[in-house]
């Protein structure tokens, strides 16, 4: 097999089909790969606008999630410039029809929604029930003022809303998380720019707007 073409198709030009490609080819370079993508570009959830300003304004993921993943190396090794999210960032938030910061605010509220989000993602102080976090909020008095902010920490950060984000499940998971506890951005280039960068030979296997329908499957005997 090492001198015969292996016809291999990837569906989804992501990130993660993508460098799947790239893999095979490090593994061996006779492998006849061709990534179907379904849409009329390539990139997932990443997405970039390069011609509206002087930097790259993201338009899908922009975080890292972690400084102990692949992807946070392949970043560095691209030659991009990696900062703390939390760190470096201002984060506002509406609140009553006003503009506050999210972090230096005193409002007694905000600081409530702060420190439940802090537990349920980093300290684990206590175990919460299996219920959504509207279930959550409305139970623990929280006011409808600070719903939006919880959604977008944590309904969001799972792609879902308050309306089906498990609050169990968002502890569970965070619990669990291996891959550092900081997030993390990019101050001199985009994400596409980083898979550019690292696969060109993989982007050149993308076929677009090619949706696969049906798979057949055969068994080799």
């Amino acid at each position: 097999m090492e001198n015969d073409k292996i016809k291999v198709f990837i569906i989804g030009a992501g990130i993660a089909g993508i460098a799947c490609a790239h893999r095979l080819l490090e593994l061996n370079k006779n492998y006849d790969i061709t990534i179907f993508e379904a849409s009329d570009r390539y990139g997932g959830r990443l997405r970039s606008l390069k011609d509206f300003s002087n930097f790259a304004i993201e338009l899908g993921g922009e975080e890292i999630h972690g400084d102990k993943t692949l992807y946070y190396e392949l970043v560095k090794k691209s030659g991009g410039k990696i900062f703390g999210y939390w760190e470096k960032n201002i984060i506002y938030t509406q609140y009553k029809g006003e503009l506050v910061s999210f972090e230096d605010s005193k409002i007694d509220e905000i600081t409530k929604v702060k420190d439940f989000f802090e537990d349920i993602s980093y300290e684990f102080n206590k175990d919460y029930e299996d219920i959504t976090l509207r279930e959550f909020l409305v139970k623990n008095n929280f006011s409808k003022e600070v719903y939006h902010m919880a959604n977008a920490m944590i309904g969001v950060e799972v792609g879902t809303d308050l309306d089906k984000a498990s609050v169990w499940g968002f502890s569970d998971i965070s619990k669990r998380w291996q891959a550092g506890e900081d997030n993390f951005l990019i101050s001199n280039m985009s994400h596409m720019d980083v898979v550019e960068k690292s696969f060109p030979e993989s982007i050149k296997k993308i076929k677009l707007n090619v949706a696969i329908k049906n798979i057949i499957q055969k068994k080799i005997k």
